[in-house]
């Protein structure tokens, strides 16, 4: 039902990219990012339709603040 189809950082900064067959779908892939230890800060930057063959997706981009565990309590003690 998702598929991802790209996936940048930078620093703590992650960029995830994908497509989806509905926006439910979506929403429920940024809430189980949100429930993560790993990642917070979650966005929606961007969603479009987009057809392939007889499909309707949307195409989506978020955006995230990475958590690295033993990297944030080293940079806090530092």
């Amino acid at each position: 039902k998702l598929w991802l189809t790209g996936l940048e950082g930078s620093q703590s900064r992650v960029t995830i990219e994908g497509v989806s067959i509905n926006y439910e779908v979506i929403a429920t892939f940024m809430s189980r990012l949100e429930d993560s230890d790993y990642f917070a800060e979650v966005y929606l930057v961007s969603i479009e339709r987009e057809s392939f063959e007889d499909l309707s997706l949307r195409r989506f981009t978020i955006t995230s603040r990475l958590i690295v565990p033993g990297v944030v309590e080293l940079e806090e003690a530092g």
